[in-house]
């Protein structure tokens, strides 16, 4: 029997629509007033660690969606949304001025 590893391409897949998203809303929202652009990294790579290491703690990416019925959906909606609040919660623990929600959101 194989072994069902972690499926890479899917992870890539989603890195590159993290950073498009990143890039296309840095670029059409434009940073808010008095933030830098250093805030805003920081604040995206916390977004990034945090999302994708709920995504692998949460096995998203040990299965192919199509395949894996809705189960796969629910696991990666808890999962991603488990990510959202915990993001949340560090983001406001951070003493640094913090993007919009929308902008949280939809990264």
């Amino acid at each position: 029997m194989k072994k069902q590893g972690i499926r890479r391409y899917i992870i890539l897949y989603d890195i590159a629509i993290f950073i498009a998203l990143f890039v296309s809303l840095y670029f059409l929202h434009g940073k808010p007033a008095g933030i830098t652009s250093d805030v805003v990294y920081i604040q995206a790579i916390v977004t990034f660690i945090i999302t994708f290491g709920a995504r692998i703690v949460g096995r998203v990416y040990k299965q192919i969606l199509r395949y894996g019925g809705i189960q796969g959906y629910i696991r990666l909606l808890v999962t991603d949304a488990g990510a959202f609040l915990i993001n949340f919660a560090f983001l406001n623990i951070i003493p640094l001025k913090h993007v919009s929600r929308a902008f949280l959101l939809i990264v």
